[in-house]
């Protein structure tokens, strides 16, 4: 694990754990999953953990042994993925995002996860991870309280996308952040970008290979791909009798949010059924459509990836992190379909390791993709990139690195 002191599972270091951690963080699964696996490792360490963060990841949390905070309703949240739809390619547009998730960034979201943190942390031996930019609340509050901040960042785009929000709105991101500390009852600061440099390290949730142009920047920890134990378990009776029934399928997903082109999933599908093989469509806002043939095609509202992905022939996917993360691990090829945020980053990584065809969107077709799975399917140097990926992944447990990186605090 670069520039965190080699720290490991058998590292002494570990008994100077902090009483306390608290994780604050909004998004999608591929956000906070790595954050539950991570909190879920400083609890197992016999450590406090608090988890602040969207409604419906309660249950996930406290099962964990975590205590959670919830940052607003079910319905908020179901809400929130709702109107995101809105923001594919839009992330620098801060009047689309702002009025699109308005109440997200409203002084009463704000000030409910600023006081949520520091409710938690109270000295310099606590430590606050929160989501890289959008948890500047729970920033706010650990430079109140005197705690140490990590940011987590689930993808190396976000080092760029702090450059680049300076570069396009850092006056008025310098404006929202000090009308934000005078409600927290903080001083104003003079530049939004050093102040987020300052108050936190970055830790990076991926492993060193997987970019390395940025292994030098500054204040950086790398861990590898967090999995947290709630994304396994068993396959449903359903799915076994479609996999049995057959060839192995492609697994088409767009992830746990709703941020995606209209035509995805159904360019996707007829894209399969157009080379031959079966699809399985995971996602848990979809409505099937009608003409998709059944026994060819099998919609699921979400399934263990980890159990699932060892049956697939490939992956059609969106390019989030987390769903990379899986496919890396269980050496499965795979076509991306990125458009959004940091998805053409990601497949364009993936494309560099070999492991992966990247198919330029948002107008993507059944042909396009189509040709896509061809040629995964006829280069074998794709399956043997895809199975080194496998066995630079096997073994390393990256919550517990990051779990003690977090615990050991050496910056």
């Amino acid at each position: 694990m670069a520039d965190s002191a080699g720290l490991g599972p058998g590292d002494d270091a570990v008994t100077a754990l902090p009483a306390t951690v608290a994780i604050a963080g909004t998004g999608t699964a591929g956000d906070l999953l790595p954050l539950l696996a991570i909190g879920r490792r400083l609890v197992a360490l016999g450590h406090a953990v608090t988890f602040i963060t969207h409604a419906p990841y309660r249950e996930r949390a406290q099962s964990a042994g975590l205590r959670f905070v919830a940052l607003d309703t079910e319905e908020e949240y179901a809400a929130l993925l709702a109107d995101s739809a809105e923001l594919v390619g839009g992330n620098h547009d801060l009047d689309l995002v702002e009025g699109t998730t308005g109440w997200y960034h409203s002084p009463e979201r704000k000030l409910r996860e600023y006081q949520a943190v520091a409710d938690c942390v109270s000295d310099r031996d606590a430590v606050v991870i929160g989501r890289y930019l959008s948890a500047a609340p729970a920033m706010a509050a650990a430079e109140a309280c005197g705690a140490r901040g990590a940011w987590s960042l689930v993808s190396p785009h976000a080092l760029q996308e702090g450059v680049a929000t300076q570069a396009l709105h850092g006056a008025r991101k310098l404006d929202a952040l000090n009308t934000d500390r005078k409600l927290f009852g903080l001083p104003p600061v003079e530049d939004w970008l050093d102040w987020t440099e300052r108050v936190a390290v970055k830790v990076g949730l991926w492993p060193d290979w997987f970019a390395p142009d940025v292994n030098e920047w500054p204040r950086l920890f790398r861990t590898g791909f967090p999995c947290d134990a709630s994304e396994s378990g068993a396959l449903p009776e359903e799915v076994w009798e479609f996999l049995s029934a057959g060839e192995p399928p492609v697994l088409i997903t767009g992830g746990t949010g709703r941020m995606l082109v209209s035509n995805f999933f159904e360019s996707a599908v007829n894209g399969v059924l157009r080379v031959g093989a079966r699809a399985i469509v995971v996602n848990r806002h979809l409505r099937r459509p009608l003409h998709w043939p059944e026994g060819q095609v099998l919609v699921q509202p979400q399934l263990p990836f980890p159990a699932l992905m060892r049956h697939l022939s490939a992956i059609a996917h969106h390019g989030g992190i987390g769903t990379c993360a899986r496919a890396l691990e269980c050496g499965v090829p795979q076509v991306v379909l990125a458009e959004g945020v940091d998805r053409p980053d990601n497949a364009a990584r993936l494309r560099r390791l070999g492991v992966a065809i990247d198919v330029p969107g948002p107008s993507w077709t059944a042909s396009t993709i189509a040709d896509a799975l061809r040629v995964l399917a006829e280069t074998p140097s794709v399956r043997s990139a895809s199975e080194e990926a496998v066995l630079r992944l096997r073994g390393v447990d990256a919550a517990d690195q990051a779990a003690r990186l977090v615990a050991a605090h050496p910056w």
